[in-house]
């Protein structure tokens, strides 16, 4: 269900499965036990509309609280996805993030595109862009290179190489 919070004029959504009346029903509920449990005489509390409107405050804070719990736990969901898309900068131009689809790897700013057989993802080629600078640089202080090399069966392979000390790495 829906409704307006006039006190912070804007609009909650609120899942389906909860509504203004059950969160009422639940706090009548537990304003009845908690009277029992402390022992509270009927007569020692306020009148039956003051009652109603401590308890109607207390369910518009908890109604807002859940739609805030509600938006707020997209905006976390959104925010981990976006951590969890691996931004790869293409080897070859060295300026722009790749375009990694299972069919396809992509820069805009150079124009480099190959297939993607493999259907490696962003995390793969990050990591295997990694593991090759890595095993390069143990050995040799010079910058490699990146290229395209016709691969077998006129498919294209991202390479790294280094015309200094011979190293050669497949990335893609």
């Amino acid at each position: 269900s829906s409704g307006i919070n006039a006190e912070y004029g804007r609009d909650i959504d609120i899942k389906e499965s909860i509504n203004e009346n059950s969160v009422r029903d639940m706090l009548y509920s537990e304003f009845l036990s908690l009277r029992r449990t402390l022992g509270f005489r009927e007569d020692e509390f306020e009148s039956d509309e003051e009652i109603e409107q401590i308890l109607s405050e207390i369910q518009h804070e908890i109604l807002f609280e859940l739609a805030a719990m509600d938006n707020g736990s997209r905006y976390i969901e959104q925010a981990a996805a976006d951590h969890l898309t691996t931004a790869v900068i293409c080897p070859i131009c060295q300026k722009n993030n790749l375009s990694i689809t299972t069919d396809l790897v992509a820069c805009t700013g150079c124009g480099m595109s190959l297939a993607n057989p493999s259907h490696f993802n962003a995390d793969h080629v990050s990591e295997t862009l990694s593991v090759a600078t890595d095993l390069h640089s143990n050995n040799c202080g010079c910058v490699p290179l990146f290229s395209i090399e016709e691969g077998e069966e006129m498919t294209s392979l991202m390479t790294m190489q280094c015309n200094f000390c011979r190293f050669f790495y497949r990335i893609i």
